[in-house]
């Protein structure tokens, strides 16, 4: 069970508690709850996967219409590296 400290008090609170058990101060205002959502572990991960490879696709893209307009050579004529 997550707990967390009462801003009034500091006594230890349920992180699911609406109420401090000890001095009955309403911590659900100050410390909300994280919300759960609904998704497995896989799911979020699959997610962060899928945006990766779409962040990926777009450099690749930027970089082949770089190279078609021409950017790219007069970029490197400017800077050689």
């Amino acid at each position: 069970m997550a707990v967390t400290k009462c801003p009034q008090c500091n006594e230890k609170v349920p992180r699911r508690a609406k109420f401090c058990p000890n001095c009955g101060f309403n911590v659900r205002r100050y410390l909300p709850i994280k919300q759960n959502d609904g998704l497995t572990q896989e799911e979020r991960l699959a997610n962060k996967v899928g945006k990766l490879f779409g962040v990926m696709i777009g450099v690749i893209i930027v970089i082949i219409l770089l190279i078609k307009l021409g950017l790219y050579e007069w970029i490197s004529e400017r800077w050689p590296g």
